[in-house]
């Protein structure tokens, strides 16, 4: 998990100064900063657990992955406001220290807002998430310590910290391409009660991601 959190953060600041860069050297990028854009968006990457795991348990990532709209309201040529809305996917994995065979993959999904704030090429934020769906696939002799699988009704609703990077790939008077990257710590847990014990601070997540992708931003007002 921290060499997942480590590599993201190092790309986060190599992103967000090249795009810095590119930005004070396009005077068309400076020209137009006022310029609204919205568009699709689409990242994908990993979830891994970041909080306690019981005894004779441990954990393992699973793929994430974000789709929707974002939206980028220019204050200055180095400041915006994003506003991203979309379908949060998160996944992660318990499984029995002494035998992996025994395991509970879980999924969850949040239709989600992410107010963020863009400083250069950097971008910090919150993502803002109302519970949708939650997957469970067992294997072994694994089983919940509930007696019976979650639903979405036992998920807590999603509030997390977010840092990222966006660096322009390509501009024209009609849209840009962007290279977004991004990492996300949730201050809540997956579910009202544990996974695996009925130590509801143990085997619950958080869970930490880090994702990679694109977005096309068509210009609202082009020249």
């Amino acid at each position: 998990m921290k060499k997942l959190l480590s590599a993201s953060l190092l790309l986060i600041l190599l992103f967000g100064g090249l795009s810095s860069s590119r930005a004070q050297g396009s005077g068309m990028s400076l020209q137009n900063w006022k310029d609204i854009l919205v568009g699709p968006m689409f990242t994908a990457g990993a979830s891994v657990n970041a909080g306690p795991v019981s005894d004779g348990t441990k954990t393992g990532s699973k793929f994430a992955f974000t789709g929707g709209v974002l939206l980028t309201y220019p204050w200055s040529p180095q400041i915006a406001l994003d506003l991203g809305i979309g379908y949060e996917s998160r996944g992660v994995n318990y499984h029995d220290q002494a035998n992996d065979a025994n395991a509970i993959d879980l999924s969850l999904g949040y239709l989600a807002i992410r107010p963020e704030l863009k400083l250069g090429g950097f971008i910090i934020g919150l993502c803002l998430g109302l519970p949708m769906s939650v997957g469970t696939t067992y294997s072994g002799t694994a089983k919940f310590a509930s007696g019976s699988t979650p639903t979405s009704s036992e998920m807590p609703f999603l509030v997390e910290g977010r840092i990222g990077g966006d660096i322009v790939l390509s501009s024209s008077d009609g849209g840009q391409l962007h290279l977004l990257i991004g990492a996300g710590y949730p201050f809540t847990k997956l579910l009202n009660h544990s996974i695996t014990v009925l130590d509801d601070t143990k085997d619950n997540g958080p869970l930490a991601s880090a994702q990679l992708g694109l977005t096309y931003l068509f210009d609202l007002t082009p020249h």
